[in-house]
Formats: structure tokens, sequence, C-alpha cells
């Protein structure tokens, strides 16, 4: 037997759940899935409707998943069952090939299919927790699902909890959030792993900061809880000064009719352009023309296009919630809001861009990334976490 194969048989093999949902985001789960494939021995990725990944080393079993339109509590009970019994069934059929389950985000919605990983498949388990669903989402998200009215954050706190309780290892972006969603009980199974690397050949600066124009940036959903439109009403407050533009990326038809209606209100269609989603390649083109990108969110794990932002040397601009305030710390790798109200992100917007030392901002910004967020540290931090679960160490 070569060293090669003794060194891959001695490498776990891994099982990846996604939920129904989360497909759109296909560029993250192609970079989560390409960066853990040097660690395993195999990887299959069981997903609700990624339906192809870039990289023929990783075996995807997609699901069927079609959301009821009936409104009906049963209905709603039947649409949140129904995918996990057709992951399970996957799962057992893949049994004696995984070593490791990850279950990726959204604890809550994975607590059954994670008891019979753990008691009847025995498989060591990790929640991967980005908090992808804030706390403010969380009421509408479990009405919507469930339909059992103000209980319903309560019962998915309870079903996030005994799923955190069964996992082996509970994996976390930074270690804010292990403060801001209250998983200091979990400690003796924390890791800090990153789900996503930031590829600083893509990633880059192209354009230096003092050349660019005054362009204000807002990329995301338009939701609430991302305080888009907090951002679109502080244009507003700012539209008098001339020499500032705004841009905004993303939303759904029905967010960008909201952020319009603020617009029509104000007369602001002249300073902020709305573009739509934009496939994730031309983020770095986009990012490279802004001043200042700003996320005012209410809650947030560690959104990756704040470290996109700074590995393209754009000045970040953000509420300090979850794992924010472990990368942006105010006038030294970017700046902190107080608040998400709309004068205080527009009084903030006026600070950074008259800020005299924006340059030194973006250096200390990238240096961090490169430091601790491109593939290399991130990769190295998910092998610590394998060895933590008492498997036999291999080399990389």
């Amino acid at each position: 037997m070569t060293s090669t194969s003794k060194d891959l048989s001695n490498k776990p093999n891994i099982g990846i759940v996604t939920y129904p949902g989360q497909g759109t985001r296909i560029a993250f789960f192609s970079s989560f899935f390409g960066m853990l494939s040097p660690l395993c021995g195999s990887l299959i990725a069981i997903t609700g409707d990624i339906a192809e990944v870039n990289n023929k080393a990783i075996r995807v079993i997609k699901v069927p998943f079609r959301e009821s339109r009936s409104h009906s509590l049963p209905s709603r009970v039947l649409n949140y069952m129904l995918p996990q019994v057709r992951i399970l069934v996957k799962l057992i059929k893949l049994s004696k090939s995984c070593n490791i389950i990850i279950f990726f985000d959204l604890a809550e919605l994975y607590t059954v299919l994670i008891f019979v990983t753990r008691f009847f498949l025995r498989k060591k388990i990790i929640i991967v927790h980005c908090g992808l669903v804030s706390k403010m989402l969380e009421i509408t998200y479990n009405r919507k699902l469930l339909g059992l009215g103000i209980i319903a954050p309560y019962i998915v706190r309870l079903l996030e909890r005994i799923s955190f309780s069964l996992a082996d290892r509970i994996a976390v972006e930074s270690e804010g959030i292990i403060k801001s969603h209250e998983l200091r009980k979990y400690k003796d199974k924390v890791s800090i792993c990153r789900s996503y690397y930031i590829n600083t050949k893509c990633f880059k600066m192209e354009n230096d900061i003092i050349a660019r124009r005054n362009l204000v940036g807002y990329i995301g959903r338009f939701g609430e809880d991302k305080g888009a439109l907090n951002f679109a009403k502080a244009v507003a407050k700012i539209a008098e000064r001339d020499n500032i533009e705004f841009l905004m990326i993303g939303g759904s038809i029905d967010e960008i009719e909201k952020i319009k209606a603020i617009q029509e209100k104000s007369n602001l269609h002249h300073k902020v352009t709305l573009t739509g989603f934009i496939p994730h390649e031309k983020i770095p083109q986009h990012l490279n023309e802004l001043k200042l990108l700003v996320l005012p969110s209410y809650g947030e794990g560690l959104p990756a296009t704040i470290l996109e932002a700074m590995a393209c040397g754009t000045p970040v601009l953000a509420t300090p919630v979850g794992g924010v305030p472990d990368v942006i710390r105010d006038e030294e790798t970017g700046f902190v809001l107080e608040d998400n109200s709309p004068g205080c992100i527009a009084m903030n917007i006026v600070r950074v861009l008259d800020y005299p030392k924006l340059t030194e901002i973006v250096t200390n910004a990238q240096e961090l990334v490169e430091r601790e967020y491109t593939y290399e540290p991130v990769v190295k931090n998910w092998k610590e976490a394998f060895d933590q679960m008492y498997l036999k160490r291999w080399r990389v």
C-alpha cells in the first residue's frame, strides 16, 4: 500500500446535509464542499435543492422538495416532516459510507434526523451553526412553517437546543457567535470553523480606495431583519450631498418594490441604483467600485459579504451583531454603527466618507482576511475539529 492510499484510508468519510431553501447559495456551498474535500476520504452532499457542485470529487444527492401552498396546520407540519423523511432514507442508505454527518445550519429543522443519526446510525455529528435565521426572522419564519403562533419561537429554540445537545461538535464562524447565539453552555464542544473562505485571487483590490467616487452600497436580501429599509431611508437624510451616490444589490421582486416606494416618497430615484440579484462572480467588480459597504442588520452570523468587501479594499460600516465585532473594529478594520436607525446610518456614512485614514483601514482589513479567512487557515481549523472528535490523525 502506498503512503498516499494509507493517508486516504485514515481520513473520515463525510456526509453533508443541507436543507431545502438553501440551494440559492450555490457559490457558498461549492466553496464549503471544496474546502472539506482534501480532509475526506469521500464527501457526499445530501441536499434539498442544490442541483450540482463545481467539484467532480463530491457526490451530490438531490432530495426532491416542493413547498405546500396550503396554510393549514397539517399541511405545514407535513411540509416540515416530509423533507426530513426523504433525507433520512438517503442517510440510512449511505450510513455505511460515512463516519461523520455534518448538518448545515438551521439546527431546529434537523432534530429528528440528528436523533436518528446519533442513536440508530451511530455516527459522529457536527452542526455548522452560521446563524442564517436571525432572531427577528425566527418568529415570522417559524410561524409560516408550523402555524403555531406566538409559541413557535419557543418550540424552535427547544428543538435547536436538543439538536445542539446531541451533536459531537458545533462549528461556528467566530467567538462572537458563541455569545450572541447563547452557545456558551456548549463551550466544550464548540469549534471555530469557518464555513467558507475568501478566494483572494477573485476578491482583491483593483481600484485604490482614494480614487473611487463616493458610491455607498448595500448587498444582500432587502428583508426587514437586514436593515435594508433603514438604509434606503437613510439616503433621504443625506440626499443634499450631491457627491454621494447609492447602489443596492439584491432583493426579491417584492422587496425591491418596497425600496421603490421609499424612493418615490422621497423623490430619490436619481440617487439610488437598484440592480436586483447579480451572479456571485460579478460581486468583486461592484465591491471595487464602492467607497463604502453598509450592513445595518438586526442579527447576523458572520456575513461573507463583509469579508469579501474587506479583501477588495472596501471599508465596511456594520452593526455589531453576531460575529461582526470579531472582524469589524471601529476605525481599525472598519466602522461600527451604534444602532441601525436611518439617522445613525446617515450620520456614519458621512463620518466614513470624510475619514482621513481610509487607506490604513483598508490595509488592516485586508491583512486580517489574509491571516484568518483564506483557504489554508480555514482548512486547518476543520482538521483540528475532526482531530478533537478522536479520529486518527492524517496528513493534508
